[in-house]
């Protein structure tokens, strides 16, 4: 049988935009493999409603090098 970490990064990216926002960040707890995926369906939409969430955001950018586009 397979690992779960070998599967490709196109299903796996698919099988994550189906899920919850709090089961996507939990994904990224499972393995390297899935850490980068998750964080990439993660941030594809991202939702700011009030000025807490929008200075979370702000702090998680600043402070997370592993984001999909920060360099």
């Amino acid at each position: 049988m397979a690992a779960w970490s070998s599967l490709p990064v196109e299903i796996l990216e698919n099988i994550l935009k189906h899920l919850t926002e709090k089961d996507v960040f939990q994904c990224q707890l499972t393995c390297r493999e899935w850490e980068k995926t998750s964080l990439k369906v993660a941030y594809t939409y991202v939702h700011l409603f009030n000025s807490h969430k929008l200075n979370c955001f702000i702090r998680t950018i600043k402070e997370s090098p592993k984001l999909p586009g920060i360099y």
